[in-house]
């Protein structure tokens, strides 16, 4: 994205925050899932906790909604920066494959001690 279009974003935006009219756009999204981590480093944002793994997380249908509405508003990118280590996750690739599936890039955020030689090259070819 050059300066221009980052500059029309943020002009939409402020209009759509001043005044209400349009609707606000994002450039990327931050989506976090409730994963635990195999690490407890000492100074993550987390506080070094673990977290659930399962249940908790988006069923696949609040995900439909997530995406369709960051879709709406023309996001382009998510990000994982989680609560957690997505590659903890026995459902990581299946997550990565719906997020592009809608057509977003993604960005992941990994302590990388849980990849392994065929998740590294299917991410080489998708992400």
């Amino acid at each position: 994205m050059n300066s221009s279009e980052i500059n029309t974003v943020i002009s939409k935006n402020l209009t759509w925050a001043k005044i209400g009219k349009g609707k606000p756009e994002f450039e990327l999204a931050y989506v976090a899932l409730p994963l635990s981590c195999n690490l407890k480093c000492v100074g993550c944002y987390t506080g070094r906790k673990s977290f659930y793994n399962g249940d908790k997380i988006f069923s696949k249908d609040k995900l439909v909604d997530i995406f369709a509405f960051l879709k709406q508003h023309n996001c382009k990118s998510i990000i994982y920066a989680g609560d957690g280590e997505l590659f903890n996750w026995s459902k990581a690739k299946e997550y990565i494959d719906f997020v592009l599936s809608y057509g977003f890039g993604m960005c992941i955020f990994t302590n990388g001690t849980m990849l392994t030689k065929k998740m590294v090259a299917y991410l080489s070819l998708v992400v």
